[in-house]
C-alpha cells in the first residue's frame, strides 16, 4: 500500500455548496476534525453572504459521525428544520443564509474517491473552499 496516495480514514464528508440553487464551491473532507463554515477569509468553507456569521458553524468530526454546531446569530438549517446541534446523515442539506449544503457521508480510507472528486473540481481538506466566482 503506497501511503502517499491511502487517505486513511473511517468517513469523509463531501460539501456541495450551493448559492440560490447554482453550485458555486465543493469540498471533501478526510483528515479535518473540525470544519468551518462562514464569511471568514479562514473559514474552510466560504459563504459569503451578510446574514452569514464569521464563523456561522462547525462541523465535527466525532469518531465515525459528523456532528454540525451552529455557532449562534442568525441560525442553521438541516433539512428545514433549526438546529444548535445536529448528527449529520448522507443528503442532508444545511442552510445558512442564502447558501445550501449538500452533505455527502463516505464510509471508509477511499483513496479512489478521493483522487476522483479531485479530479472533478473538488477541494480537498485544508484548501479552503471558494464560490466560482472568487476562485478565478
Amino acid at each position: 500500500m503506497n501511503q502517499a496516495t491511502e487517505v486513511k480514514t473511517s468517513k469523509i464528508i463531501a460539501l456541495r455548496i450551493l448559492l440560490d440553487g447554482s453550485e458555486v464551491g465543493r469540498s471533501i473532507h478526510s483528515r479535518n476534525t473540525r470544519i468551518t463554515l462562514g464569511r471568514d477569509a479562514d473559514a474552510d468553507v466560504r459563504l459569503q453572504d451578510p446574514t452569514v456569521s464569521r464563523i456561522h458553524a462547525v462541523i465535527y468530526r466525532k469518531g465515525d459521525e459528523y456532528v454540525l454546531h451552529d455557532r449562534g446569530s442568525n441560525g442553521t438549517l438541516v433539512n428545514c428544520k433549526r438546529v444548535t446541534a445536529c448528527k449529520l446523515k448522507n443528503a442532508d442539506v444545511i442552510s445558512i443564509g442564502r447558501y445550501e449544503i449538500e452533505v455527502e457521508l463516505h464510509d471508509g480510507s477511499n483513496a479512489a474517491l478521493h483522487e476522483h472528486t479531485l479530479a472533478e473540481g473538488w477541494t480537498a481538506d485544508d484548501a479552503p473552499t471558494l464560490p466560482a466566482s472568487e476562485a478565478a
